[in-house]
């Protein structure tokens, strides 16, 4: 019998193109689009033509009759949209009716309306509110998914993340790569997962993602494993991999029976002088899917706390790319292997100062000075890293986002968030290309920090 997780597969491949298309598309086309002034359409207003609203709190009280684009770092959808929407921010809510696809990008994301075509979510939360109702297909990467008692999800369900708390009905299969799983709702037919072994501890999303202010609190992290209610219904077969047998938590007898597997790893034989010795490596396309919007909500995350704290800064530094684009490189080369070798050295010479300090005996003085020392020069290492891992890659993203506003509605304002996150969007793409991009992050990152250099001396 043909997996479905196969199909799956070309499903979220699919999404995964129609949402850069959809977002590449959309601003194409801005020209033809209404940019509605101010953050908020009021009750009573209808827009019949596709809509681009961005402000600190956008709200939609209002009818479009097309596509809507929301930026901000709320967006808050009460009305009716008669069309895709596209919503990115901190925090986005939908009370309303989406006729079309929704798809958001955001720490957290509430559903509480109805959506006649499919969710596509990256965010840390995505909570399905007990009066939610999509129409067809939920497709979600992140940290936690819930699903509220009452609300529908009237296709399948395709999941990566840390925890899925289902307790809503999901009509056709659900396929879960997680955590922690609990279920307490229904699945009308498969219910394939992928689970860790069960334990006692659960981990705090904090550890991974800031919580923005003024954002409502993520639902509490759960232990790890599966557990299957008792009120829970699964018309069809449950098919779970994990590392141990997990009988005693499904306490629910599924239609189609219960079928275990362990994992199947991928195996590489490394050879050694004198030895020979396999390396057991997980890989798969869920692990590459789930990187993948891990890495557009973590550029999001500190993008949007850039904005918010440092604009004037964070835009000047991107704009030294465009003016300085080759010394940005070649400085940027500079800083890479001038940090990291002089970070060594310093290292070097301040243990030798401590031993030295200790050859005379001034053992308080060395203590100190090793303490206090290797604390400062592991922040300045801390601080540093931060900027080759993040911060190169969002001055790149920020430019690369306005340059493709500008060229496709050089009339339209300043959008900084739509900027941020399309530049994002088509970073993570690049890397995400086999091979290739790894090359890609690696020039992004010279480009990067070689305008923060420029910046910092101007």
């Amino acid at each position: 019998m043909k997996s479905i997780f196969s199909s799956r597969k070309v499903q979220l491949i699919t999404a995964l193109i129609l949402c850069a298309v959809l977002i590449l598309g959309a601003t194409g086309t801005a020209h033809a689009m209404e940019f509605i002034p101010g953050d908020h359409l009021p009750a009573g207003q209808t827009i019949d033509d596709d809509a681009i609203m961005s402000g600190e709190n956008v709200v939609v009280d209002g009818t479009v009759n097309g596509t809507l684009i929301a930026t901000g770092n709320t967006v808050t959808i009460n009305g009716d949209v008669n069309g895709d929407v596209i919503a990115m921010g901190s925090l986005v809510t939908v009370n309303g009716k989406v006729t079309g696809n929704l798809f958001a990008g955001a720490h957290t994301v509430q559903a509480n309306g109805e959506v006649t075509g499919s969710v596509f979510g990256g965010s840390a939360s995505l909570v399905l509110g007990a009066d939610a109702s999509v129409g067809r297909n939920v497709y979600y990467g992140g940290y936690s998914l819930s699903t509220e008692a009452g609300s529908t999800i009237q296709r399948d369900l395709a999941v990566g993340a840390y925890q899925a708390l289902l307790k809503g009905d999901i009509e056709r299969d659900a396929h879960v790569d997680s955590a922690a799983l609990e279920l307490n709702g229904s699945v009308g037919r498969n219910l394939i997962a992928n689970v860790e072994a069960s334990t006692t501890t659960a981990y705090s999303p904090m550890m991974f993602i800031p919580q923005p202010p003024n954002v409502p609190a993520m639902p509490a992290s759960v232990a790890t494993g599966m557990r299957i209610g008792a009120d829970a219904s699964i018309g069809g077969q449950l098919t779970y991999t994990s590392s141990i047998p997990q009988a005693s938590a499904i306490q629910a007898t599924p239609m189609g029976g219960v079928v275990y597997q362990t994992p199947v790893p991928q195996a590489e034989t490394e050879t050694q002088p004198g030895f020979q010795r396999t390396v057991k490596v997980e890989t798969g396309f869920w692990g590459w899917f789930f990187k993948f919007l891990r890495e557009i909500i973590t550029l999001m995350a500190f993008g949007s706390l850039a904005i918010w704290l440092i604009y004037p800064l964070f835009k000047r530094t991107s704009n030294m790319i465009a003016a300085k684009p080759l010394p940005s490189l070649g400085v940027g080369f500079i800083v890479v292997l001038a940090g990291y070798v002089g970070l060594l050295m310093v290292a070097g010479a301040l243990l030798a100062i401590v031993i030295l300090f200790a050859i005379l005996t001034l053992g308080g003085i060395s203590g100190t000075l090793f303490g206090v020392g290797f604390a400062a020069l592991g922040l300045i290492a801390a601080v540093f890293t931060f900027l080759v891992n993040y911060g190169a890659k969002l001055v790149f993203a920020l430019l690369v986002g306005q340059w493709l506003l500008h060229s496709l509605s050089p009339n339209a304002p300043e959008n900084k968030y739509s900027a941020l996150a399309l530049g994002v969007v088509v970073y993570a793409l690049a890397h995400a290309v086999p091979f290739v991009g790894g090359l890609v992050a690696f020039v992004v990152t010279l480009f990067g920090l070689g305008a923060m250099w420029y910046a910092f001396q101007a």
